[in-house]
């Protein structure tokens, strides 16, 4: 008997309860091969076996007793939780609603571009080339006509990192001469317009499902951050929806190198209604 040890889905994608007790079973990585020598029957059921749990069981009755097997899907596994998590393609048979308010619904990351430390771009830009950075919308807050993200943070490669300034240190042996070469290495590398924003090392990939659980942890820890898109700028103040802002009191304050202030001024009186605001959609969507 094969046992599963996670968490199967409600459905069932294979069952024969009528098989004799000579049927043979094979089961591979690449899926189950049934062969029943009394009557000649015959299956095969493909696919990655790790993603299935199979089930062989005696029913019947003493005098005619049958092997029964039935086969289910299994839910993936939260890489980083270990939690199993609903795929979005099983919404229609555990219930749409149910599974966009499920705690187990699986969330998975899309690439978008880094237009600055508290700024991430949903498409390409059409005059620069802006770096990959990963997001996800949690919800849509219908009040404030806005979508919920959570972002894996940006950093601004045109800084000179620390790495770099201990390696000038162990080189020179002067702090204070490091920090001059650092300082005119920063204001240089402003006045480029190469937009050389990039997310941070993480280990978020697009083509995994994480569960909830594990995501609140990593906004804890800032290795996340949390932003929205406000839909009724549009028009007004030329600006558009596919375009998240981070919600962090630097990104309130920040000023581009063309001295433009940032959109979150337009949206919140200040930073404290702003960071209220992002306490706000914490408890509502990541508690």
């Amino acid at each position: 008997m094969a046992v599963a040890s996670q968490i199967s889905y409600p459905d069932i994608c294979f069952s024969n309860g009528h098989l004799s007790q000579q049927t043979k079973f094979e089961i591979t990585q690449d899926g189950v091969y049934i062969f029943d020598p009394t009557d000649g029957y015959r299956f095969r059921f493909t696919g990655d076996t790790s993603k299935y749990s199979i089930t062989i069981t005696d029913s019947g009755t003493k005098k005619r007793p049958y092997k029964n097997i039935i086969i289910k899907r299994l839910m993936p596994l939260c890489p980083l939780s270990g939690l199993p998590v609903i795929e979005s393609d099983m919404a229609h048979i555990i219930g749409c609603s149910v599974y966009e308010s499920s705690p187990d619904r699986g969330i998975q990351f899309t690439q978008g571009f880094a237009y600055n430390c508290y700024q991430v771009n949903m498409w390409k830009h059409q005059r620069f080339e802006l770096h990959p950075t990963l997001y996800n919308r949690i919800g849509v807050d219908r009040v404030h006509a806005c979508g919920i993200y959570l972002v894996v943070p940006i950093v601004d490669g045109r800084k000179m990192k620390t790495e770099q300034k201990d390696a000038l240190f162990d080189y020179i042996g002067n702090r204070d001469v490091v920090n001059i070469i650092s300082s005119h290495y920063n204001e240089l590398s402003k006045k480029d317009e190469n937009f050389n924003f990039h997310m941070e090392d993480t280990s978020i990939k697009t083509d995994t499902l994480y569960h909830k659980s594990a995501l609140v942890e990593l906004f804890k820890q800032g290795k996340l951050k949390l932003g929205i898109t406000a839909d009724y700028l549009i028009g007004l103040y030329g600006y558009s929806n596919s375009s998240i802002l981070i919600l962090e009191p630097d990104a309130y304050n920040y000023v581009s190198f063309y001295g433009k202030e940032s959109y979150l001024k337009k949206l919140f009186i200040n930073c404290e209604q702003m960071m209220n605001f992002r306490k706000n959609l914490f408890e509502k969507y990541l508690v």
